[in-house]
């Protein structure tokens, strides 16, 4: 088992300047973080600049007393059998649980047992094409299988699902985002078994605090918002608000929200000088930051578990995923494999990035409605059932601004020309540098920081 690691005390904040590194890693986000481990163990001085005065990025747990379950802000599940995090869960024995895929619905105040084919969506999505030139949108792909009159009543039936699916699951805008990127991401669920998922019972926090647990403390300087780069060919000048730290190399792993962004007064943005030149610019425009809205609620009772099922029966035992039949919050999600009275309420795409200026209450007054029509309880005893609710704007956060990354309709590209070093003294790295189709996942996360220490080494000789 790896060392035991107090959470609140990793990183230093408001240390005096740091002294310079062979490499300075922006952001400690997991990215940055198997970056500025892989580097440490290879006896490479690294300093790791983060905005937050915390470590993971967008992995944000928070335990709140008198909850006995971590509440997740952000990253929650770990998608599939993917070496990069169980293989840093099984050396610092962070205990995973499996959870069941079976979807039910809620409508009517009942229970709705999955259909025969549970998996309609599955038959449009493997339709899209991996290799089509030009490129094109998935909403100019679906209304393509509409218009022929070839597509078979099943996949048509599908195409609502599958629209909501690539709007949930992928946070993605269907008028922008790629069908050859869809295509690629799909296989890669594929390759990693995304049929096995499970989550952290003792906070997705663990992951990251595993890797920074490798690194001198001093190495981790929190709270500390880089502005500017100055580089050329074997050296770096990173100027953060405390301090500026040298080096023969950067790795960047911030957010693409961030990355993309121009300075207009608000933190966040880091202007390079030089710029990272047109190549990489162009390629930044290949991918966008898609928005997603979770909103974590606890309540007296977990009341899902008693409600009737459709046409009689036991209710499941595995009950995971319910689906409102909502425009708003279709998808919610329970505490399962373990037992208590929580649930997640989820929302992507554009309509997700419509209502991030509402405020947390007024979301989950919002969700409130939906959880309500959708169990035949009215809204006020809802709200009088309620214990606690908690929300994290990735909206608006000026360290984020956005959720995860996906392709747009031609960039299929990109992620591979975003790996690329840069005069072999910057290198990108972050889930939207990933060119296996695996953006927005923490796994493609880790494994694009791992990615560029290889680089990084390899410069160094």
């Amino acid at each position: 088992m790896g060392p035991v690691v107090d959470r609140d005390q990793i990183g230093v904040e408001g240390a005096p300047p740091a002294p310079s590194a062979d490499v300075v890693v922006i952001g400690a986000g997991v990215a940055g973080l198997a970056a500025a481990r892989a580097l440490h163990d290879a006896h490479v001085r690294v300093a790791v600049l983060e905005a937050r005065p915390r470590i993971g990025g967008r992995v944000y747990t928070r335990r709140v007393p008198g909850l006995a379950l971590p509440v997740e802000l952000g990253a929650e599940f770990v998608h599939g059998r993917v070496r990069e995090t169980l293989d840093i869960a099984d050396e610092a024995g962070i205990l995973l649980g499996e959870m069941s895929h079976t979807w039910w619905s809620v409508a009517g105040g009942k229970l709705h047992p999955p259909g025969d084919d549970d998996w309609a969506i599955g038959k449009v999505m493997a339709l899209l094409d991996p290799d089509r030139t030009p490129d094109r949108t998935f909403a100019s792909f679906l209304e393509t299988l509409r218009a022929d009159p070839g597509t078979s009543a099943a996949v048509v039936a599908a195409i609502p699902d599958a629209l909501r699916y690539v709007q949930g699951f992928d946070g993605a805008d269907p008028a922008r985002v790629g069908e050859r990127w869809l295509a690629v991401s799909e296989a890669a669920g594929r390759r990693d078994q995304h049929d096995h998922t499970y989550r952290i019972p003792g906070g997705y926090d663990q992951v990251p605090a595993a890797l920074a647990a490798h690194l001198p403390p001093d190495a981790i300087r929190l709270s500390t918002v880089v502005r500017e780069v100055e580089w050329e060919p074997g050296r770096v000048a990173v100027f953060a608000d405390t301090a500026t730290v040298t080096g023969r190399a950067a790795i960047v792993t911030i957010p693409l929200g961030v990355l993309c962004a121009r300075a207009d007064g608000t933190p966040g943005p880091i202007t390079f000088r030089p710029d990272l030149g047109a190549a990489v610019r162009s390629a930044l425009g290949g991918v966008a930051m898609g928005g997603a809205l979770r909103i974590v609620m606890q309540f007296e009772t977990a009341f899902w578990d008693t409600l009737p099922v459709s046409g009689g029966g036991e209710p499941p035992d595995d009950l995971s995923f319910l689906s409102m039949g909502s425009d708003e919050f279709a998808v919610w999600w329970t505490s399962f494999p373990l037992r208590a009275s929580v649930l997640t309420a989820w929302m992507g795409g554009p309509q997700a990035e419509a209502l991030a200026s509402l405020t947390s209450d007024e979301l989950a007054d919002r969700a409130l409605r939906v959880l309500g029509r959708a169990c035949g309880i009215p809204r006020a005893r809802l709200g009088g059932m309620l214990a606690g609710s908690w929300y994290h704007d990735w909206h608006n956060d000026p360290f984020s601004r956005g959720s995860y990354s996906y392709g747009v309709a031609g960039g299929i590209d990109a992620p591979r020309v975003l790996t690329q070093p840069i005069a072999k003294t910057l290198f990108l790295a972050g889930e939207a540098t990933d060119p296996d189709g695996r953006g927005g996942a923490v796994h493609a996360a880790i494994a694009s920081g791992q990615r560029a220490a290889s680089a990084v080494l390899a410069m160094l000789g």
